[in-house]
């Protein structure tokens, strides 16, 4: 799992770029990239039915793959992709960390601008 995050869903990571400023509500989502969402959630869903009962995170309690999906998460929030419920219950428990909510609050701070990573629906 860590190798597949690490390496892989090249076009989610082209498509919907890291803009942690940004709300995109109804962002159209390509066929590839609905099918790196499809495998995320799956990969989630197995961890999750696995360890829910450890706590909200993939393995229970917050760990190394948490922080590598984290990204995502990020991501889901901004283009405001359809995932299930149960991945968003995951999405939000990532979010609402302290942490999380820190690195929101610098990016929002940043005064820094990269037009070339600044997605608009086309």
């Amino acid at each position: 799992m860590p190798l597949e995050m690490h390496a892989g869903f090249s076009t989610l990571r082209h498509e919907l770029s890291m803009d942690c400023r940004a709300h995109h509500p109804g962002f159209p989502v390509s066929a590839g990239t609905r099918n790196d969402l499809d495998r995320i959630e799956t990969l989630w869903s197995e961890r999750r039915a696995q360890f829910a009962s450890a706590g909200p995170f993939l393995f229970g309690a917050f760990s190394v793959a948490d922080a590598m999906y984290a990204p995502i998460a990020l991501r889901i929030r901004t283009y405001d992709a359809n995932v299930k419920p149960e991945s968003a219950d995951y999405v939000s428990a990532l979010l609402t960390l302290p942490a999380m909510q820190a690195w929101i609050d610098s990016a929002r701070d940043e005064p820094e601008r990269l037009p070339q990573f600044e997605r608009l629906p086309v």
